[in-house]
Formats: C-alpha cells, structure tokens, sequence
C-alpha cells in the first residue's frame, strides 16, 4: 500500500466519527433553518466537506479493491487487523467473507419484505353499516419498483381513521446505503475478532 492508499485508508477510518455526528446531527436538525453566519453553519459546513471528502475517498478505494487483487488482500488485512500468517488466519478471513456475504444477503431480503409490506389498523369514518365493525386491520404488498407510487386518494383518506399506519421503511436511501455499508464492515470484522480468539 503506497502512501497515497495509506493517508486514505487512515482518513476513512478516523474520520467516520465526524461522519456520523453529522449524520446524527441531521437527523434531529434542519441546516436550512441556520443563520448565514455564526458557529452552528460553520461546523456544518466543515462536516458537510468532510463527510463529501470521506465518500469521494471510501469510492476511490472500493474501485481500486476490485481492480487491483494485492490491494484487495492487503486492504483487507487492515481493515480486519489480520494478517494471514498462516493457513489458519487465511481460513479466518475466509470465514469472515463469507459470513459477510451471507448476513447482508439476508438483510437484503428482509429489506426488501419491510419495503413491500404495507398495513394499516384504524376504523371507519364513513360508510358503516348496521351490524358491521367499525374497526379495522389491512395488510397488502407494494410492488413498485420504479417508485412510480400511486398515492391513495384523498377521499379514502378521509373516509378511515388510521391508528397505526405502515407503508414503508422508516430509513431513508442514504440511512439505508450507510447501515448496509456499516453492516458489512462491522460483520466482517467482528467474526474475524470472534474467529481468532477461539
């Protein structure tokens, strides 16, 4: 790894925390809502760069992982802390790949349930006959793709009282990429940690 790679590696480890105040920060706080001058705008926009600088760097050494095979092994010898001594420690990060591989396949597809699946639990305003339960419980899918959603009319809105309504993920696409980026590093990580220490 030449100094160029080093710098960037150690930049995108010990910047995350900067990255994730900034991400916990706007999640409870609206930038737009700043004054043009004073303290709040300039740390904003000091982690905004950061968090820009972290992206465009973490991009610049995924390319290079698929590109370049001895990056790939040495990268993941850092990042693992491991340093594949011997067949035992190469069979570790084997392990380790594969559980990775494996446990965000599967939170994929439980993504990808959580997306589909919709349900609603209210009671009726409107249109209850005599003998009929004003109370009730909906499931359904949303196949859409493309997000051509077709939003629910606002007279059926009207018509029902929703008391607990699910119609999507509660993350956003960047909260979603990050966890899935997180849950990768961090698996692949703990199992090589839980692997050596057996």
């Amino acid at each position: 790894m030449n100094k160029v790679d080093r710098f960037c590696f150690l930049y995108v480890i010990f910047s995350f925390p900067l990255v994730l105040t900034l991400l916990i920060w706007g999640a409870f706080d609206d930038p737009s809502h700043f004054n043009s001058s004073g303290v709040k705008p300039f740390l904003w926009g000091s982690l905004f760069w950061i968090f820009l600088t972290w992206i465009i760097v973490s991009l610049y050494l995924m390319i290079k992982n698929i590109v370049s095979k001895s990056f790939r092994d040495v990268f993941l010898k850092k990042l693992a802390r491991v340093k594949e001594r011997d067949e035992r420690e190469e069979q570790i990060s084997g392990e380790a790949a594969k559980f990775t591989f494996f446990s965000s396949l599967a939170v994929l597809f439980f993504f990808l349930f959580l997306s589909i699946f919709t349900m609603g639990i209210g009671k009726k305003l409107e249109g209850v006959k005599p003998g009929e339960k004003p109370g009730f419980i909906s499931f359904g899918v949303n196949i859409n793709p493309l997000e051509m959603k077709k939003k629910q009319p606002l007279e059926e809105k009207q018509k029902n009282s929703f008391m607990v309504s699910y119609q999507e993920l509660p993350l956003s696409k960047m909260g979603l990429i990050l966890f899935l980026i997180m849950w990768q590093v961090g698996s692949y990580h703990l199992i090589v940690r839980r692997e050596s220490k057996v």
